[in-house]
């Protein structure tokens, strides 16, 4: 990890034994699930803010056509990962309002309940309403925290500059 102008640079190193490694088993055109996880979990611990650069290494020769072709599998793979949490949170946000409402609603009806003499009931109410309100903030406050990284991390990967070293034969 490099330091410079006051970002950290986050140095991911990955030797590539065999092309099979590369991409998916079932689709040339996707990255391998192993790979894009080992790039992702090595960001980890990091600030939120740092640059990534992946460093890619091979004990065979790459040509200029490979290379880029690995470049855009990893720029793609991580693009799509954003596209996909985005949907998932934009889904989540609606389930989570109308959890919300819900609870509004609830609360409001437990003090209609509770006028006309049914006290067990209207508590009842009132707690399922009170439950509702808890998750729709616990949510909001605590997991999107962590859906937010997620996200964040996956658009710089999406972007991130990706060098090649020489390889161990000396070919490139």
């Amino acid at each position: 990890m490099i330091k410079q102008n006051k970002k950290e640079i986050i140095n991911i190193p990955v030797f590539i034994a065999n092309k099979a490694d590369i991409v998916n088993k079932f689709n040339d055109d996707t990255l391998s699930d192993e790979l894009s996880t080992y790039i992702y979990e090595e960001c980890k611990g990091y600030p939120v803010n740092s640059k990534i650069e992946i460093d890619i290494e091979t004990n065979f020769p790459l040509t200029n056509e490979v290379k880029n072709t690995i470049v855009d599998l990893i720029h793609a793979n991580y693009g799509i990962l954003v596209k996909e949490n985005l949907i998932y949170q934009k889904r989540k946000r609606m389930s989570e309002l109308s959890m919300f409402i819900l609870g509004l609603i609830l609360v409001f009806s437990a003090q209609l309940v509770g006028n006309n003499g049914f006290i067990l009931l209207d508590e009842i109410i009132l707690i399922m309403g009170w439950v509702f309100i808890w998750e729709f903030s616990y949510s909001i406050f605590f997991y999107d925290i962590k859906r937010k990284v997620e996200i964040n991390r996956y658009r710089q990967l999406s972007k991130c500059k990706i060098k090649f070293l020489d390889n161990k034969q000396g070919n490139s």
